[in-house]
């Protein structure tokens, strides 16, 4: 087993690049970019390639249709809508408070050619679901190719 030599000044160089790291990734991009949610609270949301179109399902429970508006534009799917407070009665005590009120806005973007007259949405059970269908020449193709002599 050999001795190495220990340098501190590498240990805070390996500090600073970690923390240069975080700041670049963490706060010179816009919260859209990295897919936070600048309100109330945060939605899970997944998004899916079916081969011919992009599925996205977002967790919003609670809500109604109407609370719910969906937009498309440049390439950016928004989804956007007000969780609205509950009335509550004079001499309430809660013991505890965890659910979010209020708006609430997240946008993704969408790197595939849409179809975006074809773009569909259903809000069931607390799911939004949105259909995106891929633009013909987004979808993938296999051609035969034949190898000249």
């Amino acid at each position: 087993m050999s001795l190495m030599k220990w340098d501190p000044f590498r240990d805070l160089l390996n500090i600073q690049q970690s923390i240069g790291r975080l700041f670049d990734d963490r706060f010179l991009r816009l919260p859209e970019e990295r897919g936070e949610l600048p309100s109330a609270f945060m939605f899970p949301v997944d998004i899916q390639d079916k081969g011919d179109s992009l599925m996205v399902r977002a967790e919003i429970p609670g809500l109604k249709r109407e609370d719910i508006k969906i937009s498309f534009s440049d390439g950016r799917l928004s989804i956007q809508g007000e969780r609205k407070k509950e009335a509550r009665e004079e001499n309430t005590r809660f013991l505890r408070v965890e659910r979010s009120y209020g708006n609430f806005y997240r946008s993704f973007n969408i790197d595939v050619p849409v179809e975006q007259e074809r773009i569909t949405a259903s809000y069931r059970d607390g799911i939004l679901e949105v259909s995106l269908p891929k633009a013909e020449e987004s979808k993938p193709k296999l051609i035969d190719i034949e190898i000249s002599e």
